[in-house]
């Protein structure tokens, strides 16, 4: 099925949002914690992937939008769906590590 020219300029907007994504999930993989005290480093980590969880699934509904109107392919879901999946993961083993 041909795609139709489409009136918003979807990549546009979902570049800026999937880059915003990427910057804080790279904050979320490299940033490590001192050790158990270093409370400041810890929930920093954990404000990431709580923003990182809140800008992908805005970025999914984008994508989804665009998807609907049929002017991206479905690869552009790719990104928005591993990276949730990342801060649920690096959340969970600092939670598991880090008790208290």
């Amino acid at each position: 099925m041909p795609r139709r020219p489409s009136a918003t300029p979807w990549p546009a907007l979902l570049v800026p949002a999937k880059a915003v994504n990427l910057y804080l999930a790279y904050a979320v993989v490299t940033t490590t914690p001192g050790g158990a005290w270093d409370e400041n480093t810890l929930t920093g980590i954990e404000t990431a992937c709580s923003l990182l969880l809140l800008t992908a699934a805005l970025t999914e509904s984008l994508n989804y939008a665009a998807l609907r109107h049929r002017a991206l392919p479905h690869r552009w879901l790719i990104l928005a769906t591993c990276l949730p999946t990342v801060a649920c993961v690096r959340w969970g083993r600092i939670v598991q590590r880090y008790p208290g």
